[in-house]
C-alpha cells in the first residue's frame, strides 16, 4: 500500500525518498523497484538511531493493517515528526487528533493524506505541536495508574 501510494505521488515530489525501515519478510522482492522510484530499504535499525531518523524523516506513515499498539507512531511524534496512520488496530486510539488517519479500505486514502500533510504548511505545524503533547500522555506513572483504577473497580 505505501508503495502504491509512493508511486502515485513521487514525481509532485520530486527531491523526496521513501525510506522504508524494518525487515518486510518476502512481502515483496526489492530487486524489482527500479531505483527511478526513490525508494530505499534501510532493513533493520538498530533502537538507538531510531530518534536521528525519525527527527530527520519529513513524515512518518505507518500503514498497519493489525497494529498491537503502535509505539513506532508514539516515537516519531516525540521526536517531532507529523504522523500519518491506518486504521488498523490500536492506532486510531494511539495517535488520537494528534495525526492525519487513512481508511485501510480507501486505496487513495494514503497518497491524499501525505499530500494534504506535505502541502498544508498550518496542518504540518499543527501536527508537530498536537503529536508532542500527545506523547506526554503515555508514560509509565500513567499506565501504572491506569491498572491500578481498573484493579480497585475488580
Amino acid at each position: 500500500m505505501l508503495l502504491d501510494a509512493w508511486s502515485e505521488i513521487k514525481l509532485e515530489y520530486a527531491g523526496a525518498w521513501l525510506l522504508i525501515a524494518g525487515d518486510m519478510g518476502n512481502v515483496y522482492n526489492k530487486a524489482e523497484i527500479p531505483a527511478n522510484e526513490r525508494v530505499h530499504f534501510l532493513g533493520y535499525v538498530a533502537e538507538e538511531n531510531l530518534p536521528g531518523l525519525y527527527a530527520k524523516a519529513t513524515v512518518f506513515v505507518l500503514p498497519s493493517f493489525d497494529e498491537g499498539f503502535g509505539l513506532p507512531a508514539l516515537e516519531a511524534m516525540a521526536c517531532g515528526t507529523p504522523v500519518i496512520v491506518s486504521d488498523g488496530g490500536a492506532l486510531p486510539e494511539v495517535i488520537g487528533n494528534a495525526g492525519l488517519m487513512f481508511q485501510l479500505s480507501n486505496s487513495n486514502g494514503l497518497s491524499n493524506a501525505i499530500r494534504e500533510c506535505l502541502e498544508n504548511r498550518a496542518l504540518y505545524s499543527s501536527l508537530v505541536a498536537k503529536g508532542l503533547e500527545r506523547v506526554r500522555e503515555f508514560s509509565w506513572q500513567s499506565s501504572a495508574d491506569l491498572i491500578w483504577n481498573a484493579l480497585n473497580e475488580i
